[in-house]
């Protein structure tokens, strides 16, 4: 009776794909504003100013970016919904280069008021700055803004943790107080859906991923881009069934 069990689990798990984080949604901005991940995700622009020549130029950039005028232009996601109770673990991540580092400004949002999740540039955390929203606990500052920088900034989402882990470069901050409610069922680039809040600069290689990255895989990203993350695969799992079959036919023999 256990070795059929054992038979059956192993072959069960070898079907099943480890899905660690996956890529949900990625604009390289390379001549237009798609999802390259063919997600379904593009998005419409609202006034923002495309540019193929004032993008990030680093490892892995694709060309081209998006300006933020920091008064009335954005991007809209209308499908893409950021919410804890579809992903529970997020990652978003981007490029930036702020021409004012004045707060509040969003470079990418769900905000409905609640302090849901974000990435920008806020005075109501610990440091006007750099900040993500973390629900429960406000706005999680990180460090003030250079403008006229490229600047990797990241927030990595883990509601059942209740964490949250702030980005900028090379440097991470870290909440332990994060839980967050649900915001607009939108996601917005360059301001808050809610209250404006519009972002001044250039945004470039915006990333979504259903999971919290690593600080390893996240500066992969920044150093290597996107696409140096793997894609999910079964191996995983089926060296696991492989594995209970060996230990399956070990009992038999026994």
């Amino acid at each position: 009776m256990l070795f059929r069990f054992l038979l059956a689990l192993a072959a069960a798990l070898s079907c099943v794909p480890v899905v660690p984080a996956q890529l949900i949604a990625y604009f390289p901005f390379a001549g237009n504003a798609v999802d390259a991940t063919n997600h379904g995700f593009s998005a419409n622009t609202v006034n923002a100013t495309y540019t193929a020549s004032g993008g990030y130029t680093g490892a892995g950039a694709q060309g081209g970016a998006y300006l933020f005028n920091g008064t009335s232009n954005y991007l809209e996601m209308a499908g893409l919904n950021i919410n804890p109770s579809v992903y529970p673990r997020l990652t978003i991540g981007a490029w930036v280069r702020a021409s004012s580092n004045t707060p509040i400004r969003q470079i990418v949002s769900q905000d409905n008021g609640g302090f849901d999740r974000s990435l920008g540039i806020d005075d109501r955390g610990s440091t006007t700055g750099w900040s993500a929203g973390i629900g429960s606990g406000g706005a999680l500052g990180g460090e003030s803004v250079a403008t006229d920088t490229w600047t990797f900034v990241a927030v990595v989402y883990d509601q059942p943790a209740q964490t949250a882990t702030l980005y900028v470069d090379d440097r991470a901050y870290t909440a332990t107080n994060a839980v967050l409610g649900t915001g607009w069922n939108l996601t917005r680039v360059g301001m808050n859906p809610s209250s404006g809040q519009y972002f001044a600069g250039t945004i470039d290689e915006l990333f979504f991923y259903n999971g919290a990255l690593t600080a390893s895989q996240l500066a992969d990203v920044r150093l290597h881009g996107v696409s140096s993350i793997p894609e999910p695969s079964t191996f995983a799992f089926l060296g696991l069934g492989l594995g209970l079959v060996a230990l399956a036919v070990r009992r038999r023999r026994e």
